[in-house]
């Protein structure tokens, strides 16, 4: 479960898996290279496993839930390891580990440890149970946000979005939230009457948490799994509060692709609003892909930018 990429599944040698994946572009190339892959959450619901790898995830509550699920698909007694960086949380999961199953050895490692455990059996528990909702009011309109463990901002209202709405309360739709984690900006956008708002995500544990804020908030939007930006559609407005981190490292390329890439999406005259850390050195690639770009607000930790395509 959750192996790093496809490169690394093909290092591990094993003739015959299922590669679960909660990172959509790693489960993209896993299917590309025609391995049976499965996207999602929890483990696929006919798996029919004999034993479990799972490459440690960042964040101490989304690994609890991904062991308990991982352990309750698992039959009883079918080993299951868990293998992580030290600077991952290694450590402190073989606590996580023993709460589910049944703990064996420890190998370790220079810099990593793998972790063995045999599983107890039992169902898994159902995902909802881990799904943490709450009310928030931003402008004048009560949004109610539903969220899963690692999934941005989880539980509470991430001081970079509040800027992007109090900077730019309405957007004219159809409208594209990039990376949109519990889907709090493509959903308040709807509730504000922004006609087709699609919402993309490359984590499931996003996806899922997403469709459920925008169920509890009755409106119809698109939510799906997309590697910066969903598989077709032309937009008037895109929408964003990039992630920057993939695990515990800082990536700055979903930034670089969005801006990069943003005006073959968007109609003329469309335009492209994203909220950044002030470090990030968004402006000069703004500059290149748009021709120019504006500073809509700026609370000395984060910028909110706009720029139009011609």
């Amino acid at each position: 479960m959750d192996v790093p990429s496809g490169a690394a599944a093909g290092r591990l040698g094993v003739d015959e898996a299922l590669w679960h994946s909660t990172h959509w572009p790693t489960h993209a190339a896993l299917v590309a290279e025609r391995r049976a892959a499965h996207f999602g959450v929890a483990p696929a619901p006919d798996l029919d496993a004999e034993a479990a790898l799972v490459f440690l995830p960042k964040g101490r509550e989304r690994i609890r839930m991904m062991l308990a699920l991982v352990a309750g698909a698992l039959p009883p007694g079918a080993p299951l390891w868990v293998v992580g960086a030290r600077r991952t949380g290694i450590e402190s999961a073989a606590d996580d580990l023993r709460a589910v199953a049944e703990p064996d050895r420890t190998e370790v490692g220079r810099h990593a440890r793998l972790l063995m455990a045999r599983a107890r059996g039992g169902s898994a528990p159902d995902v909802d149970a881990w799904i943490t909702s709450w009310t928030l009011t931003p402008g004048e309109v009560s949004l109610t946000v539903a969220s899963l463990p690692g999934v941005f901002s989880h539980g509470r209202l991430d001081d970079g979005t509040r800027l992007l709405l109090q900077a730019c309360p309405r957007l004219t739709g159809p409208l594209l939230d990039v990376g949109c984690g519990a889907g709090v900006l493509g959903v308040w956008y709807a509730l504000q009457g922004t006609s087709a708002a699609t919402l993309v995500d490359a984590d499931a544990f996003a996806v899922v948490a997403a469709r459920r804020t925008a169920a509890l908030n009755g409106v119809d939007v698109r939510v799906e799994p997309a590697d910066v930006f969903p598989s077709d559609g032309v937009f008037t407005s895109i929408v964003s509060n990039p992630p920057f981190h993939r695990g515990v490292d800082t990536d700055h390329t979903i930034t670089e692709r969005l801006v990069r890439d943003a005006p073959a999406r968007l109609t003329a005259g469309g335009t492209l609003t994203l909220v950044c850390n002030r470090f990030l050195p968004v402006q000069d690639a703004l500059d290149r892909a748009f021709g120019a770009h504006q500073v809509l607000a700026d609370d000395g930790r984060y910028r909110v930018y706009r720029a139009e395509r011609a």
